[in-house]
């Protein structure tokens, strides 16, 4: 077998066309336009992608003499956006620790928060192996060239477990999502919704309609080429209106080649909002599908019509998918008013790698109680959802919420401490935490015996024992110095041990504080 050899490709051109895809059809047998070699190419070709506008290609091959066996798109970025996955506060702080955050690399199709970011791994080899090898050499890459952080964005969940297991460490966020349980038509989607949302949606089809608007899709090779160029209009027009804020990534080369290459047309939809001809659009709003899916990317109009961005984004769309067997229709990131139109908050996770220990360690600390909130306001977004009691519409498996993840650790197995352990208590005639200390020996099973008799102690207690050594103070930090700082011996022998103690603490403390009652975890 050839030896295999690893490559740092600047350009999608370097990549012969069909050795990539391979790849990527048996990553993804179901397409993903996304990330196919001509639509990547063609962001890149078209100057939409380039050193220039902040991101530099950057993809790892790894190759067995002429055979690309697995690839990893990447780019260097000397900017967040075009990602929607909004690191500033990691960029903040970087700067607080004097580090540089940029340029960073990222991993994700340019300008599309799409789902299935993993690497292309060719399925004869040991995909497990494959991805701690390739991240062993993207983090040699990034310490070569002094780069504090690679983020791979909108990952795919059958590869996240290898590249979790291989280190990286995950970060959810939340993207809006319409999935069809099974609808004949666009009336049995409006029956799903509560009285209220379904007047509103038919208010808001009947304004466009009083316009004398119709909105007609037209798919693939029955899209002329020139409707395409004028959707680019429509897109850098609506960019336009947002000033130095708006989102306008892609050239008009990019559209000129999604009009003209046959294999990236066919997977386009336009909506086009119109009085007569459907080639004179007032405004439109270009899709993409695949399969079961679709996917919202731009839209604009000329005109300001009430509610036609909800009519020619969501609701046609929704009609179209449903007619066509359409199973999810992704309508891209932003939007709290999506939910009012039935997308439901699905999770979307992103690994990250950090070459600077101070700063892993403060972002790794910090992303489950992150993760846990995050989880806490999708269930909250939506159990807001206005559909009828009777529908049950799909739901999306979400992380478990602070509460969730508290009790699944409070199950965990904790080897005690040899030393003793502490029963915390509070003395409210004296604003004072109590710890009271006691021994206790450890038989061959892990198991808490009492020192004199070594019998097994009771968690329920076995009846008035005398205490080691009590500890009061006012405050969690002034009674935990006390324990660790003050003089010896300390009644300490593990970190664990230590840590549980302080977290207790300050729950007591908080207790105290505003008069509740405080029971030992």
């Amino acid at each position: 077998m050839a030896e295999l050899q690893a490559r740092w490709h600047q350009s999608l051109s370097a990549i012969p066309e069909d050795c990539w895809d391979r790849l990527l059809t048996a990553a993804h047998p179901q397409e993903l336009p996304f990330y196919r070699w001509r639509w990547l190419h063609q962001l890149e070709a078209s100057g939409s992608i380039v050193p220039r506008e902040g991101w530099q290609g950057c993809h790892l091959g790894l190759w067995r003499g002429e055979q690309l066996v697995a690839v990893a798109p990447l780019y260097l970025k000397g900017h967040s956006y075009g990602e929607f996955v909004f690191d500033q506060s990691f960029a903040q702080l970087a700067g607080q620790l004097g580090l540089r955050y940029y340029p960073k690399l990222v991993g994700m199709s340019p300008v599309s928060p799409v789902q299935g970011y993993r690497f292309l791994i060719d399925p004869s080899e040991d995909a497990a192996a494959f991805t701690v090898l390739m991240l062993d050499l993207i983090d040699d890459f990034c310490r070569q060239h002094g780069i504090l952080s690679c983020n791979l964005l909108y990952v795919d969940p059958q590869w996240q477990p290898l590249a979790e297991a291989a280190g990286c460490a995950a970060w959810v966020n939340q993207q809006s999502l319409w999935t069809n349980p099974g609808h004949r038509d666009f009336q049995a989607y409006l029956a799903g919704f509560n009285a209220n949302q379904r007047r509103n949606i038919k208010r808001e089809r009947q304004a466009v309609a009083a316009a004398g608007l119709v909105v007609t899709p037209l798919e693939g090779e029955a899209i002329p080429p020139a409707l395409v160029g004028r959707m680019h209009d429509f897109y850098a027009q609506h960019c336009s209106r947002w000033g130095a804020w708006g989102s306008k990534y892609l050239s008009e080369a990019f559209f000129a080649a999604l009009a003209t290459d046959p294999d990236l047309r066919r997977h386009l939809v336009l909506f086009s909002a119109h009085r007569g001809d459907p080639a004179q659009p007032v405004a439109m709003s270009l899709c993409v599908s695949a399969g079961d899916q679709l996917w919202g990317r731009y839209w604009g109009s000329d005109e300001e019509i009430d509610c036609l961005h909800f009519e020619v984004c969501y609701y046609a769309p929704i009609a179209w998918a449903i007619e066509r067997g359409i199973r999810h229709f992704d309508p891209g990131a932003g939007g709290s008013h999506k939910r009012r139109r039935g997308f439901v908050a699905q999770p979307r996770v992103s690994l990250h790698r950090w070459s600077d220990p101070r700063f892993a360690g403060i972002l790794r600390g910090w992303l489950p109680g992150a993760n846990a909130e995050m989880a806490e306001l999708m269930a909250a977004m939506n159990a807001e959802l206005p559909f009828t009691a009777a529908y049950d519409p799909p739901m999306p498996d979400l992380p478990p919420t602070r509460q969730e993840l508290d009790n699944r650790l409070s199950q965990r197995f904790i080897a005690l401490d040899p030393l003793g352990y502490f029963l915390i208590r509070l003395d409210r005639d004296t604003q004072e935490l109590v710890a009271e200390h006691y021994g206790n020996g450890i038989d061959e099973r892990g198991l808490a015996t009492d020192p004199d008799t070594g019998e097994v102690l009771s968690c329920r207690g076995t009846g008035p024992r005398a205490p080691i050594a009590v500890y009061r103070a006012r405050s969690a930090k002034q009674l935990g110095i006390a324990l660790t700082e003050g003089p010896g011996p300390h009644p300490l022998s593990r970190l664990d041990h230590a840590l549980y103690l302080g977290r207790e603490l300050q729950r007591a403390e908080a207790c105290l504080e505003q008069g509740l009652e405080y029971v030992q975890d």
